[in-house]
């Protein structure tokens, strides 16, 4: 407790809970924007057997549902009841730490977005995939519009990342072949 002075021990919890979540979505990414794709290449110095070791680690991880569960935790993700739950059991301290916890809080939802646009930048994700992006865009819009969400919550940061990673599975290749008159 030498390194949280003032921090009491459900504060530091917590704390340390929300940065070690973002830890972890962190490194997801970084997978993500390292595995080779349609987008942009690592650097030539880096061995082939490692970019072909994450390509097929993330291959079996969005096969086993990886983009599912992803959308399912920015769903849930609300800081509302995140803080109802928190400020039950004492794990907040004043405003200055409830906003620390929030911006880890609402940093992780961010990074779950851009986990999805990384994947889908690199790679077209499959149909089911792509269905599951539309239905979570639909059932969030849905929600919004009638009301069904805090009035403090909207459609946020991590939300336009998955319509960007949706916008990158549509294939485009039809509306070149008609604007230039054939295949290039």
């Amino acid at each position: 407790m030498q390194y949280f002075h003032g921090f009491n021990r459900g504060l530091t919890a917590v704390l340390l809970y929300y940065d070690s979540k973002k830890i972890q979505v962190n490194n997801l990414k970084t997978l993500m924007l390292v595995r080779s794709g349609r987008l942009w290449i690592l650097d030539e110095n880096i061995p082939a057997e490692i970019i072909s070791f994450i390509d097929l680690y993330i291959q079996r991880l969005v096969k086993n549902g990886l983009i599912e569960k992803v959308l399912a935790r920015i769903g849930i993700h609300e800081w509302s009841k995140a803080e109802e739950n928190l400020v039950r059991v004492n794990g907040l301290g004043n405003l200055k730490h409830r906003k620390q916890v929030k911006n880890l809080f609402e940093e992780v939802k961010v990074l779950l977005g851009e986990c999805i646009f990384a994947c889908a930048c690199q790679a077209p994700l499959e149909q089911t995939n792509t269905i599951l992006l539309i239905n979570f865009l639909k059932n969030n819009s849905q929600m919004v519009q009638n009301n069904q969400l805090d009035s403090q919550i909207n459609l946020d940061t991590s939300h336009f990342f998955v319509l960007m990673a949706l916008l990158y599975c549509f294939d485009t290749l039809y509306l070149d072949i008609k604007e230039h008159g054939k295949l290039t």
